[in-house]
């Protein structure tokens, strides 16, 4: 396999160009072996399940914000109940969800 592609194939399973530094070394150096690949390989795996762990909350408080949202037309603002004569004010689903601290 040529270095280019093996950069490629590495860069696609989400390995930073320091770690794919560190997968070629390891295939140089006759002192390590499949295990310190499959170590590192490991690590990987456990950085994405983070990631997806993240992602996981980000779109929960999405779903849950988008569910909160009022029933109002796309280009409606909500009705100042004070009157104002400027359009009404902000979504207040929007206000929350900017002025609290997001649950974690």
């Amino acid at each position: 396999m040529s270095r280019v592609l093996f950069i490629r194939r590495a860069k696609g399973l989400g390995f930073t160009l320091k770690e794919i530094s560190e997968l070629l070394e390891l295939r140089v150096d006759p002192k390590k072996s499949c295990a310190d690949v499959r170590a590192l390989a490991r690590a990987k795996m456990g950085d994405v399940e983070g990631k997806i762990a993240a992602l996981t909350k980000i779109k929960a408080g999405l779903e849950r914000l988008a569910r909160a949202w009022p029933r109002i037309g796309p280009d409606e603002r909500v009705p100042d109940p004070r009157g104002d004569r400027q359009g009404g004010r902000p979504c207040p689903s929007l206000t929350s969800c900017m002025t609290k601290r997001a649950r974690t």
